[in-house]
């Protein structure tokens, strides 16, 4: 049997407390935070437990939009089997294992994961009130972490299902790309440094 490295050993550990971090935050102040963007999302969650797929699907994209599919599908179905608050934390669960698999992908120090994942004012913010946007990162993340080609063409367009503000960040990234092809070919590869390239 290989034996684990330290670091892996860690990773390991902050999944294990980001599981608790995140059903704590999720059971205890997903309770208590009710009003803003919440009062609308439990609003149209409980109308949807009510209705079929289709109507469903008509109501949601009458009252939020018709591209964002995923967060309509995910309260649709999981409406089905459990309340609000255990089916999305359960899908917080998963955005934090996903966003620590980024960071141990992109060969983070895990005390210094810890402290972006637990010290940082918008991961609650993506745990309580960002609901769709959530699912867009999700998608995103499996983006970064999956590298076969056909896989991440599917992914790109569920993290436009998953919310379409994610349109903007790859057009910048294409942007970035362009430009950098562009001062490659000027010469001018000096200034990518400067454009955080």
């Amino acid at each position: 049997m290989a034996k684990m490295n330290s670091k892996t050993r860690h990773f390991l550990l902050l999944h294990f407390i980001s599981i608790f971090f995140t059903a704590f935050v999720s059971f205890y102040f997903g309770g208590l935070y009710i009003e803003g963007d919440q009062y609308y999302y439990n609003l149209w969650f409980n109308e949807l437990r009510r209705l079929s797929f289709i109507d469903g699907y008509l109501y949601y994209s009458s009252q939020v939009n018709f591209i964002e599919v995923i967060h309509f599908v995910t309260s649709w179905v999981g409406g089905l089997v459990f309340e609000k608050i255990v089916l999305y934390s359960i899908v917080n669960i998963i955005f934090m294992w996903l966003l620590i698999e980024v960071f141990r992908k992109l060969d983070f120090n895990p005390l210094i994961a810890f402290l972006v994942l637990f010290t940082n004012f918008y991961v609650p913010v993506l745990l309580l009130a960002a609901e769709r946007l959530k699912f867009g990162f999700i998608f995103f993340f499996l983006f970064y972490i999956y590298i076969q080609y056909r896989r991440r063409a599917i992914l790109f367009v569920f993290t436009l299902l998953g919310h379409l503000q994610f349109l903007i960040l790859w057009l910048s990234i294409a942007c970035g790309l362009f430009l950098k092809k562009y001062l490659a070919r000027v010469g001018l590869l000096r200034f990518q440094s400067l454009l955080f390239l």
